[in-house]
């Protein structure tokens, strides 16, 4: 099986959320929570490690998991910087569009 490449692709290698959430000694809630943020805190990985390692998941190391939190958060900063490039793009269009209409107002 290839590694996983995200959190909810590891979360998704247990039986159900339940499993889960009792192997690391969460409420089911806090694991659902986990898998729609496609996030697992790293105070986690060591008991998820271990659960993963009891349940013959191979996959699921501390290294694996250190790859997809870089991976997630160079995707996050990516993201952020497009956004604020759409923003400074937005905000420049809209003075052009301000001068350009006070140019008309002028010669009117």
């Amino acid at each position: 099986m290839p590694n996983p490449s995200s959190f909810e692709s590891v979360i998704s290698l247990w039986p159900s959320l339940a499993e889960l959430a009792k192997d690391i000694g969460v409420d089911v809630s806090h694991a659902q929570t986990m898998k729609t943020r496609d996030s697992i805190p790293s105070r986690f990985w060591g008991d998820l490690e271990d659960a993963a390692r009891r349940r013959g998941i191979s996959e699921v190391t501390a290294k694996q998991l250190s790859h997809i939190e870089a991976k997630l958060k160079k995707e996050k900063r990516a993201r952020t910087r497009k956004s604020r490039k759409s923003k400074v793009i937005s905000e420049l269009n809209t003075k052009r569009e301000l001068k350009a209409e006070r140019s008309n107002v002028n010669r009117l």
